[in-house]
């Protein structure tokens, strides 16, 4: 089955239709990690002592949904049930633990890095879809990149987002999802550019 899932993944959206295809952007590979799920990509979760960065590869809807995010926001790895390995105290319901290690690299498979500013990201990948500043005093500025093929509960959809602090990158995610898995999750038919 979840061979099954990735591989219709994969042709709604054309990862085997050849890199001319594929908008300029589009990118796998976040801190040495695959946005994958298969026997060789499983869920991970990475705490990186050095420099303090964590990753993790969540999986949803037995394959459907696959999400890679670098970060150091102690929150959101605990919403994904870790308990980071800092000596922060576990809170109920965290259940599972980090492995500690260096992660490979800060970087992406197209070449941008955790600490690059905006205009960094726009030569390497073109413009975003949509830009907008979110947190308590709007101090994030967000850049997001979105494919979406299919339309309604047959919709996929491919985004990258990456998130700048006082002008550098602090964060990336990287996350495919089918629509009808998630209760009521519609996309809009695709407007695909580079």
């Amino acid at each position: 089955m979840k061979r099954m899932v990735a591989l219709v993944a994969a042709a709604v959206l054309g990862m085997n239709s050849g890199p001319n295809h594929r908008p300029r952007w589009y990118d796998d590979m976040l801190a040495g990690y695959a946005l994958a799920y298969d026997k060789a990509h499983s869920t991970v979760g990475v705490y990186d002592p050095k420099s303090r960065y964590m990753l993790v590869r969540t999986v949803d809807c037995d394959g459907a949904d696959v999400m890679l995010l670098l970060t150091r926001d102690r929150n959101k790895i605990r919403e994904f049930g870790y308990k980071i390995p800092d000596g922060t105290p576990a809170k109920e319901g965290q259940v599972q633990t980090m492995n500690v290690k260096p992660l490979p690299s800060l970087t992406t498979g197209k070449g941008p890095k955790i600490g690059d500013p905006p205009s960094r990201i726009e030569q390497v990948l073109g413009h975003g879809h949509k830009t907008s500043r979110t947190g308590p005093a709007r101090q994030f500025l967000n850049y997001q990149y979105l494919l979406v093929a299919g339309k309604g509960d047959e919709a996929t959809s491919y985004d990258e987002t990456y998130t700048f602090k006082q002008g550098k990158l602090i964060e990336i995610s990287f996350g495919w999802d089918q629509a009808g898995c998630a209760e009521e999750e519609e996309y809009p038919p695709s407007k695909v550019s580079n």
